[in-house]
Order: C-alpha cells, then structure tokens, then sequence
C-alpha cells in the first residue's frame, strides 16, 4: 500500500499526489494547527466529489478548504493536533488527543439519549417496513427508473444506463419525500408511483434553477414535502455517497441499486431538530441510531 503525504496551512488536495494512488491507498494531509487528515483514494471520490469535479482540482491541480469541512472531522487520525514548538535550530513536534475518549463516549451517550428520548418522533414500524419493502420492489421492477443522488448532475435530469434502464437525477429531495410520506402514514403501490413519475407528482430537486428548466424532464420540487419546514433534518444512517467519478450511465447498475436502496428506505433515515441537526454527521452519535 503507497501513501501520497503533504503539508499545508488548511486541509488541501493535491491531485499529483492523490491520481497516482489506488482506491486503498492513503492521501495523508498535515495541516498546522488541525492535524493529520487521512482518506483513502476510495473515500475522496465518494465524501469530497465536489473537489474531484472541481475547476481548482481538475485544472490547478489542487483544492483548498478555508475553513475545515464537516465532513472532514471523521478523517482526522484520532483527531490528533499536531503543534510545532521552535528549540534552537529543531523543531519538537508535540502531538495532543483534541477528542477523548471520554468525549466520544459522551456523543455516544448522546446519541442514545436522542434515539429514547420523547421528542424523537415515533414512526410506525409498519409504514416503514411497507416503504422498505416498496423501494425494494421499485428497484426490481426495471420498468420504472432508479433514482439517485449525485451533486454533479442535474437534478429532474434523465439518463438511461447501458444497461437501458432510465435514471432520473435527484438531491435529498427525494429521500424527503418519502419520510414526508412516513410521518404522514402514506404509502403507495409501485402503479402509484408508475403514475406519479408520469405526471411529475415526485419532487427531484428543493428548487429549480432558470437555465435547467430546458434540460430536466421532472419539475416538481420539495415544497410542502420538506422535513425542514417541520422544523427536523433528514439524516442517514449509512453514506448514500456514490464512490465513482464514472459518468452514471457507465457505473455498475448494482451499485446504482443499493444505491438507491439507501437513498430511498426509511429504515436508513432518522429526524434531528433542525437547531442540532450537525450531530447528525458525527459518527459516534449516528451509531446509536441504528436499530
């Protein structure tokens, strides 16, 4: 296994560094002040797509955050800091635990708190296991089209795979629309929804852009179906990041299922109050969420 290492000021891509290596293979950032970020070529093309299709990234050669992502904390190796300290002519690296264990237990603790506490909303186990077992039978019925999220795409867009099957583009919109749906106790059957795609009734996108308008065959945004707008965020509970910068019509149609599997079953999602909804991208607090 190869390392690509680099230093820098704030997180960086290097992409002289980062192409040469395999999908296993470690890009490895020492950022003053932050620490040592860690990802595998695999996990850049699946958590940072926007650096990979990126002007910066693909023509400079590089990307640069100003401020540290999010997304990045959980790539931080044991969210270590490292702080250089000037002795004579050396430099004495010190390195510091930022998060505990003690702190990790305690997002753990969290998380449990949120998962049995009486403001989290009580789904109907039913509903969810109807809407499981229909985004099931949608992806085997190759008649109707996947869905799946990609940020590079156009969203209402529609593509056909080489395998023929048709793919329409969305945002999270559509996982809204199905947990809409949940708390609402709704459930379709797959004519429903061969009906609904045909009179664009399923939203794709939270809002339309002017110059899409001529290149996307499904209109409907989220509107009324937004979670937001009852006050929750919509999390889920494994990535629905797809980990290929392969154009859609050429990744492998049983990644774009499972894909679409998690994208669209209720049992992979959970709600957070808007004003802690960050949580809901910290992984010791996600665990506890899983049934």
């Amino acid at each position: 296994m190869a390392n690509g290492f680099h230093s820098s000021t704030r997180l960086t891509f290097k992409k002289d560094i980062i192409e040469p290596l395999s999908d296993n293979d470690y890009y490895i950032n020492d950022i003053s002040g932050i620490g040592i970020f860690k990802i595998t070529k695999k996990d850049f093309y699946k958590d940072f797509s926007n650096v990979v299709i990126s002007s910066s990234y693909k023509e400079k050669g590089y990307y640069n955050y100003c401020l540290f992502p999010q997304k990045g904390y959980k790539y931080l190796i044991a969210d270590k800091v490292i702080q250089t300290i000037p002795e004579k002519d050396n430099n004495i690296v010190l390195v510091s635990n930022l998060v505990s264990n003690k702190i990790r237990d305690k997002l753990h603790e969290l998380g449990r708190l949120w998962k049995q506490s009486d403001s989290n909303p009580k789904i109907n186990e039913k509903i969810k296991e109807k809407w499981e077992q229909l985004i099931i039978n949608w992806k085997e019925n190759k008649n109707l089209p996947l869905i799946v999220r990609k940020g590079s795409g156009i969203r209402g867009s529609e593509l056909v795979h080489i395998t023929g099957r048709r793919i329409i583009i969305t945002d999270n919109s559509f996982s809204q629309w199905v947990y809409s749906n949940v708390l609402d106790g709704i459930v379709y059957s797959l004519d429903d929804i061969d009906k609904m795609l045909k009179n664009d009734e399923i939203p794709m996108c939270f809002a339309r852009k002017k110059e899409d308008a001529n290149k996307i065959k499904f209109k409907k945004v989220l509107g009324n179906y937004s979670v937001n707008k009852r006050g929750w965020k919509l999390c889920h509970i494994d990535s629905v990041g797809l980990n290929s910068k392969a154009p859609i019509q050429k990744i492998d149609i049983n990644e774009l299922e499972k894909h679409f599997i998690k994208l669209g079953n209720p049992q992979n999602m959970f709600l957070l109050p808007l004003e802690i909804g960050s949580l809901g991208e910290i992984q010791e607090f996600i665990e506890e969420q899983k049934d």
